[in-house]
Protein backbone atom coordinates (compact mmCIF):
# COMPACT_ATOMS: atom_id res chain seq x y z
CA UNK A 1 0.00 0.00 0.00
CA UNK A 2 1.08 3.74 -0.90
CA UNK A 3 1.37 6.31 2.54
CA UNK A 4 -1.95 8.72 2.43
CA UNK A 5 -1.27 11.42 0.18
CA UNK A 6 0.80 14.84 2.02
CA UNK A 7 -1.09 17.99 2.37
CA UNK A 8 -4.52 16.67 1.43
CA UNK A 9 -4.01 16.72 -2.01
CA UNK A 10 -4.13 13.48 -4.01
CA UNK A 11 -1.03 12.83 -6.43
CA UNK A 12 -1.77 14.18 -10.04
CA UNK A 13 -0.79 10.96 -11.26
CA UNK A 14 -3.98 9.08 -10.58
CA UNK A 15 -1.83 6.29 -8.23
CA UNK A 16 -3.27 7.48 -5.15
CA UNK A 17 -4.71 4.73 -2.25
CA UNK A 18 -8.50 3.74 -2.75
CA UNK A 19 -8.52 3.57 -6.53
CA UNK A 20 -10.60 1.48 -8.42
CA UNK A 21 -9.10 -1.90 -9.32
CA UNK A 22 -9.04 -2.58 -13.05
CA UNK A 23 -11.02 -4.31 -15.89
CA UNK A 24 -14.16 -5.52 -15.01
CA UNK A 25 -17.84 -4.32 -13.85
CA UNK A 26 -18.26 -4.18 -10.31
CA UNK A 27 -20.53 -5.63 -7.88
CA UNK A 28 -23.24 -3.62 -6.58
CA UNK A 29 -23.22 -3.05 -2.89
CA UNK A 30 -26.49 -1.78 -1.10
CA UNK A 31 -24.36 -0.45 2.13
CA UNK A 32 -22.94 2.07 -0.62
CA UNK A 33 -25.06 4.65 -0.86
CA UNK A 34 -25.44 8.03 -2.85
CA UNK A 35 -28.39 10.22 -1.48
CA UNK A 36 -29.26 13.75 -2.50
CA UNK A 37 -31.62 15.46 0.14
CA UNK A 38 -31.55 19.22 -1.36
CA UNK A 39 -29.56 21.84 -2.04
CA UNK A 40 -28.16 22.58 -5.85
CA UNK A 41 -25.40 20.20 -7.34
CA UNK A 42 -24.54 20.57 -11.01
CA UNK A 43 -21.94 18.15 -12.25
CA UNK A 44 -20.11 18.51 -16.11
CA UNK A 45 -18.76 14.72 -16.66
CA UNK A 46 -16.41 13.04 -19.10
CA UNK A 47 -17.68 9.93 -17.84
CA UNK A 48 -20.11 9.42 -15.63
CA UNK A 49 -22.03 11.64 -13.76
CA UNK A 50 -23.85 10.62 -10.58
CA UNK A 51 -21.77 6.99 -10.53
CA UNK A 52 -22.76 4.48 -7.30
CA UNK A 53 -21.41 1.18 -6.88
CA UNK A 54 -24.32 0.65 -4.75
CA UNK A 55 -27.42 2.87 -5.15
CA UNK A 56 -29.02 6.51 -5.94
CA UNK A 57 -31.89 8.07 -3.97
CA UNK A 58 -32.46 11.57 -4.75
CA UNK A 59 -35.55 13.29 -2.39
CA UNK A 60 -35.13 16.62 -2.85
CA UNK A 61 -32.43 19.23 -4.47
CA UNK A 62 -31.61 20.06 -7.61
CA UNK A 63 -29.35 18.32 -9.80
CA UNK A 64 -28.27 18.87 -13.18
CA UNK A 65 -25.92 16.41 -14.73
CA UNK A 66 -24.28 17.65 -18.44
CA UNK A 67 -22.40 13.65 -19.16
CA UNK A 68 -20.20 12.88 -21.85
CA UNK A 69 -21.61 11.61 -25.06
CA UNK A 70 -18.77 8.96 -25.21
CA UNK A 71 -19.89 4.84 -25.59
CA UNK A 72 -19.62 3.36 -21.67
CA UNK A 73 -20.60 7.09 -19.56
CA UNK A 74 -23.78 7.66 -18.73
CA UNK A 75 -25.00 10.59 -16.52
CA UNK A 76 -26.82 8.56 -13.81
CA UNK A 77 -24.86 5.20 -12.87
CA UNK A 78 -25.60 2.86 -10.28
CA UNK A 79 -24.80 -0.95 -10.26
CA UNK A 80 -28.09 -0.64 -7.84
CA UNK A 81 -31.23 1.12 -8.30
CA UNK A 82 -31.76 4.64 -9.00
CA UNK A 83 -34.65 6.16 -7.03
CA UNK A 84 -36.36 9.25 -7.07
CA UNK A 85 -39.30 11.15 -4.27
CA UNK A 86 -38.71 14.59 -4.71
CA UNK A 87 -36.82 17.56 -5.84
CA UNK A 88 -35.65 18.39 -9.45
CA UNK A 89 -33.43 16.06 -12.10
CA UNK A 90 -32.04 16.99 -15.71
CA UNK A 91 -29.37 14.39 -16.46
CA UNK A 92 -27.81 15.12 -20.04
CA UNK A 93 -25.51 12.52 -21.70
CA UNK A 94 -25.11 9.54 -24.34
CA UNK A 95 -27.97 7.60 -25.27
CA UNK A 96 -26.32 3.93 -25.24
CA UNK A 97 -25.47 4.18 -21.15
CA UNK A 98 -28.85 5.93 -20.14
CA UNK A 99 -30.34 4.43 -16.70
CA UNK A 100 -33.55 5.33 -15.52
CA UNK A 101 -35.55 5.82 -12.13
CA UNK A 102 -36.47 1.94 -9.97
CA UNK A 103 -39.13 0.66 -8.61
CA UNK A 104 -39.72 2.59 -5.24
CA UNK A 105 -39.61 6.02 -7.35
CA UNK A 106 -42.44 7.91 -6.03
CA UNK A 107 -42.08 11.14 -8.55
CA UNK A 108 -42.76 11.21 -12.43
CA UNK A 109 -40.31 11.51 -14.63
CA UNK A 110 -39.77 11.25 -18.80
CA UNK A 111 -36.61 9.39 -20.80
CA UNK A 112 -35.97 10.66 -24.18
CA UNK A 113 -33.57 10.16 -27.18
CA UNK A 114 -32.81 13.69 -28.47
CA UNK A 115 -29.88 14.89 -29.35
CA UNK A 116 -28.67 18.68 -29.09
CA UNK A 117 -25.46 20.61 -28.60
CA UNK A 118 -24.08 22.72 -25.89
CA UNK A 119 -25.63 25.79 -25.61
CA UNK A 120 -29.08 24.77 -26.88
CA UNK A 121 -32.04 25.08 -24.70
CA UNK A 122 -34.37 21.49 -24.00
CA UNK A 123 -38.02 22.28 -23.60
CA UNK A 124 -40.97 20.39 -21.93
CA UNK A 125 -44.64 21.19 -22.53
CA UNK A 126 -47.51 19.56 -21.69
CA UNK A 127 -50.18 17.75 -23.52
CA UNK A 128 -51.73 21.85 -23.56
CA UNK A 129 -48.34 23.31 -24.68
CA UNK A 130 -47.53 24.96 -21.32
CA UNK A 131 -44.00 24.99 -20.37
CA UNK A 132 -43.27 22.77 -17.43
CA UNK A 133 -39.39 23.08 -17.06
CA UNK A 134 -36.41 24.38 -19.50
CA UNK A 135 -32.85 23.54 -19.30
CA UNK A 136 -29.48 24.59 -21.38
CA UNK A 137 -27.21 22.20 -22.14
CA UNK A 138 -23.83 22.87 -21.68
CA UNK A 139 -22.39 20.39 -23.51
CA UNK A 140 -23.63 18.44 -26.31
CA UNK A 141 -26.39 15.64 -25.60
CA UNK A 142 -28.25 12.64 -27.45
CA UNK A 143 -30.65 11.78 -24.31
CA UNK A 144 -32.44 13.23 -21.52
CA UNK A 145 -33.88 12.34 -18.49
CA UNK A 146 -35.59 14.76 -16.70
CA UNK A 147 -37.58 14.32 -13.56
CA UNK A 148 -39.89 16.93 -11.22
CA UNK A 149 -42.54 17.42 -8.81
CA UNK A 150 -44.58 19.17 -12.05
CA UNK A 151 -44.89 16.22 -14.24
CA UNK A 152 -47.71 13.88 -13.44
CA UNK A 153 -47.45 9.78 -13.94
CA UNK A 154 -49.18 8.83 -17.07
CA UNK A 155 -49.22 12.38 -18.86
CA UNK A 156 -47.77 12.82 -22.22
CA UNK A 157 -45.08 15.76 -22.45
CA UNK A 158 -43.33 17.00 -25.66
CA UNK A 159 -39.61 17.48 -25.63
CA UNK A 160 -38.73 20.91 -27.68
CA UNK A 161 -34.43 21.26 -28.65
CA UNK A 162 -34.11 23.91 -31.50
CA UNK A 163 -37.13 22.84 -33.26
CA UNK A 164 -37.03 19.07 -32.96
CA UNK A 165 -39.36 17.66 -30.90
CA UNK A 166 -39.92 14.07 -29.57
CA UNK A 167 -43.20 12.91 -26.85
CA UNK A 168 -42.70 10.88 -24.02
CA UNK A 169 -44.58 9.59 -21.16
CA UNK A 170 -44.22 10.33 -17.66
CA UNK A 171 -43.91 7.16 -15.12
CA UNK A 172 -42.28 6.53 -12.02
CA UNK A 173 -40.31 3.67 -13.53
CA UNK A 174 -38.23 4.87 -16.54
CA UNK A 175 -36.89 2.49 -19.25
CA UNK A 176 -33.27 1.50 -19.08
CA UNK A 177 -32.00 2.23 -23.10
CA UNK A 178 -28.86 0.68 -22.73
CA UNK A 179 -25.82 -0.62 -21.00
CA UNK A 180 -24.49 -2.81 -18.41
CA UNK A 181 -27.37 -2.66 -16.25
CA UNK A 182 -29.02 -4.89 -13.74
Amino acid sequence: GQAPPQGGQPPQNGQGPGGMPPGGQEESDPSLQIILEGGTLTIDAEGDGIDSNGTVTINGGSLVVNGSIQGGNGPLDASGDITITGGTVWALGTSDMLQGFAQGSTQASITANIAGTAGQTLIILDANGKEVARQTASKDFQAVIMSSADLVDGQTYTIQVDGTTQTATAALVTPVTGGFHP
